[in-house]
């Protein structure tokens, strides 16, 4: 193998390096998103207030007519 090769095959394998590196910092920041999107759903749910019961048989939120 001579130099050549060699270096390019160096330089192809931090090519790489640096794109994985990259797809691991923008997977990361995807992570954080959404979970700063969970955060602040399950704020907007724990601060719905719960409706009242409209007199279902069953004491169900919802009465489903079938």
């Amino acid at each position: 193998m001579d130099l050549t090769s060699l270096a390019s095959s160096f330089s192809q394998m931090k090519q790489s390096e640096y794109a994985m590196q990259a797809s691991v910092t923008v997977a990361k920041k995807a992570l954080d998103v959404q979970e700063s999107q969970g955060a602040a759903a399950l704020k907007l749910i724990q601060s719905a207030e719960l409706p009242k019961n409209s007199g279902g048989e069953k004491g169900n939120f919802f009465d489903v007519i079938a």
